[in-house]
């Protein structure tokens, strides 16, 4: 609140608020660069919005408006916690339903022309909490929430992990991959083929493979369980991401879980950002210096 963008510039520490970018009244859940635009979701009902950071600011809903105001999602949705580029350059997107109801939805916002469509209930009365897309098989991993809109009762007990056809417009394979877990809160696709996840049953990790559609290893974080929009892929391979309040690096080749420190109120990010993580603690942006973030 009040729902304002701001910027940051690592060469000269300068941060500046740009101003209002949705006409949402809550807070920018989910965003990604496509295009040379940023599009942006945000709380309440879902709204999208997308902004060019090469011309003047001037937030609107007409052509020339910078942000622009895209429209909402639909099918209920509230809040827009999931996004990522996937199959035909196509941004996806996971979402909480609307107060007291139940059935999130993956939605489907085309960057060239802002038509959105959204599927709802891809995960029957389940919220689609966290999304990845496997380009080995061309499909979108989505993991879920037994929970739904605020004061909604779940009538789910375990959270699932989908394979979502963009062609077919539907769900090809589900699975409850962490026994007991409400909800999976993150998944990243790696490159050795397998998507590795993170389930909050009992800070549970995971590694998946989209091809024979098997979980293949299952692991443990000691600090807590990873925080919602806080599990990363740097360049090189490695997983970075957020648990309990503190940053961990985790290495799929060897399957090392290192602590990488902890900090008060850290609770969102990383982003990766030349040598360094970037990361939400309270009111206040955090970075740390990790040199091998871009080495092969």
């Amino acid at each position: 609140m009040p729902l304002h963008l701001f910027r940051y510039d690592p060469s000269s520490g300068e941060t500046v608020d740009l101003g209002k970018a949705s006409v949402a009244g809550g807070e920018i859940y989910s965003m990604q660069s496509i295009y040379g635009k940023l599009f942006m979701a945000a709380y309440g009902g879902a709204n999208l919005s997308v902004y060019d950071p090469r011309k003047p600011w001037h937030f609107g809903a007409e052509a020339g408006d910078n942000p622009r105001h895209i429209g909402a999602v639909g099918e209920s949705q509230d809040r827009p916690v999931a996004m990522i580029i996937g199959p035909r350059r196509r941004i996806y997107i996971g979402s909480v339903p609307g107060y007291g109801l139940l059935g999130g939805a993956v939605a489907v916002l085309d960057p060239s022309t802002y038509k959105v469509r959204a599927f709802r209930n891809v995960v029957p009365s389940q919220t689609i909490y966290c999304l990845a897309y496997h380009k080995g098989t061309g499909l979108i991993v989505g993991g879920s929430s037994v929970g739904g809109g605020g004061g909604s009762h779940p009538t789910e007990t375990e959270a699932h992990l989908c394979l979502w056809d963009a062609k077919q417009e539907k769900v090809v394979y589900d699975c409850v991959p962490v026994a007991g877990g409400g909800t999976v809160v993150g998944v990243v696709s790696a490159p050795d083929g397998l998507v590795y996840g993170a389930a909050n049953a009992d800070n549970d990790l995971f590694a998946f493979d989209p091809k024979t559609r098997q979980i293949v290893w299952r692991g443990r974080l000691p600090w807590g369980s990873v925080a919602m929009n806080s599990f990363t892929l740097a360049p090189h391979g490695d997983i970075y991401g957020v648990a309990g309040g503190t940053a961990f690096r985790f290495a799929p080749r060897s399957r090392e879980l290192v602590s990488l420190g902890a900090y008060p109120r850290l609770h969102l990010g990383p982003v990766v950002g030349g040598d360094y993580l970037y990361f939400g603690a309270g009111v206040h942006l955090v970075r740390l210096r990790v040199p091998t973030l871009q080495e092969g």
